[in-house]
């Protein structure tokens, strides 16, 4: 009988100590996308063997493909990673583009970038056909 009570009692902390475990480590897999999702005010420049700079909207929106779709310009949806509390790493993917003579071109992406408060930072290095570019961007929240 005394055994039986010593059981009991073990089973009841045990479960207890099951549940505060479970109630603490949330949902694990599911990165918290919140603090980078939105719209970025700033510039973005385009280098390789020249260099552009352009005023332009960045978007960011959680995605179902990655953790973060980021366009800038005409880049759009390029798949993102959340890596911590501030950053990301951009996927190695591809990404259509077009050239001043209005030829496509396909160029693979990767790279990283943080939010800050309210300041977004992503540097990407582009590997086409025609070699590597460089597109920096970087925004304030609107």
């Amino acid at each position: 009988m005394r055994m039986d009570v010593r059981q009991g009692h073990f089973y009841v902390l045990f479960m207890m100590a099951v549940c505060v475990c479970m109630s603490g480590c949330g949902e694990l897999g599911e990165p918290d996308t919140d603090h980078f999702v939105g719209t970025y005010q700033g510039s973005a420049t385009l280098s390789g063997s020249g260099s552009q700079t352009f005023t332009s909207n960045i978007i960011v929106t959680a995605g179902t493909t990655a953790d973060l779709l980021i366009s800038v310009d005409d880049l759009r949806n390029i798949r993102a990673t959340v890596q911590g509390d501030t950053t990301f790493t951009i996927d190695s993917q591809s990404l259509p583009m077009t050239d001043r003579n209005g030829n496509a071109y396909t160029v693979t992406a990767q790279g990283n970038g943080t939010v800050v408060g309210n300041v977004f930072a992503m540097n990407a290095t582009l590997s086409g056909p025609g070699g590597m570019l460089t597109l920096t961007a970087n925004g304030n929240r609107l």
